[in-house]
């Protein structure tokens, strides 16, 4: 991770709470449906004119999924120490 860097983390788990699902997929398949959807679209254009912004440069990385860990408690913990660390490394 770098300076500047937008950074894809996949949380696939609803913690128990009911989600809106995206046509019958349930919250665990969602960063893998993310990720599909953005190979068949792509991000669109690396200049917006609108706004003036040349995302030429722009890195993105996906870093993967959070591991399962033995509860809700230990995937929130997880994700925050990851989260965390992407912070620490200068990603967004």
């Amino acid at each position: 991770v770098e300076h500047g860097s937008v950074v894809l983390l996949g949380y696939p788990f609803d913690d128990g709470v009911k989600k809106t699902t995206m046509r019958g997929m349930g919250c665990g398949t969602m960063p893998k449906t993310f990720r599909s959807l953005i190979r068949r679209f792509k991000f669109g254009v690396v200049e917006n004119p609108e706004y003036d912004v040349d995302m030429s440069q722009l890195k993105v990385l996906d870093i993967g999924d959070i591991l399962a860990g033995k509860g809700a408690e230990d995937n929130r913990a997880f994700l925050t120490t990851i989260v965390m660390e992407v912070h620490n490394r200068g990603g967004v």
